[in-house]
């Protein structure tokens, strides 16, 4: 898996073969060229065009299974297609968890820096941000679905009139104070059990949407 943001390579006496290729991916950190060359050559010398049934094996089940059907040219079996898909999804979970920790350890390290980048990205990017800022009340009520809806896919779908009163919007009124400004509705309200999806927000008043309130 490709990873701009992985460290730079170690130096390593096995650098050059196939198992340098395999200790950089251990170790979450960049190929250097000559492994990269040598997983290559590894990969064209090693796989077979899979045109033949599986032949069963005592390793059958286990990733060395998945990877002997491969170099022998054979379609995979099912027990062996069932724990390469387990071992990718260890695999991409590590990598997740990797990701996250140097995320925390980096913002930890820079807080400056993370809070100027923040907020010009929410200077920036002000409907992205209440679509965030949504989402996430939408997890706290526990909603059944959350999706990651903005405001112009509300609109273009439901329109500007209220789905309530069904009278046109003010979409320059303030959306907090004035009643004829714009609010976002769940139709199944959140603690209905609603979900957060397009098919459940509409665009409504905000004298219609509080007083309609968990109705």
């Amino acid at each position: 898996m490709k990873n701009n943001n992985r460290p730079e390579p170690t130096p390593d006496i096995r650098c050059g073969t196939y198992a340098g290729y395999v200790a950089h991916g251990k170790r979450f950190e960049k190929k250097c060229e000559l492994c990269l060359k040598a997983g290559r050559i590894y990969r064209r010398d090693h796989t077979k065009p899979r045109t033949l049934q599986p032949v069963i094996r005592q390793k059958c089940g286990t990733s060395a299974g998945y990877k002997a059907h491969e170099a022998n040219g054979e379609f995979a079996c099912d027990l062996c297609r069932l724990a390469i898909n387990e071992a990718v999804r260890l695999r991409n979970q590590e990598i997740k968890e990797l990701r996250a920790l140097r995320s925390r350890q980096y913002r930890a390290s820079n807080p400056d820096h993370v809070r100027a980048v923040e907020k010009a990205w929410r200077e920036a990017n002000p409907e992205k941000k209440k679509a965030k800022d949504l989402s996430r009340y939408a997890r706290k009520k526990n909603a059944p679905v959350v999706e990651n809806i903005t405001l112009q896919q509300v609109l273009a779908k439901w329109g500007t009139n209220c789905h309530i009163c069904k009278t046109p919007i003010d979409l320059q009124a303030n959306r907090q104070t004035d009643p004829k400004g714009l609010q976002l509705d769940h139709v199944i309200p959140l603690v209905k059990g609603g979900e957060h999806t397009l098919g459940n927000i509409k665009p409504s008043h905000v004298f219609c949407n509080l007083s309609k309130g968990g109705k």
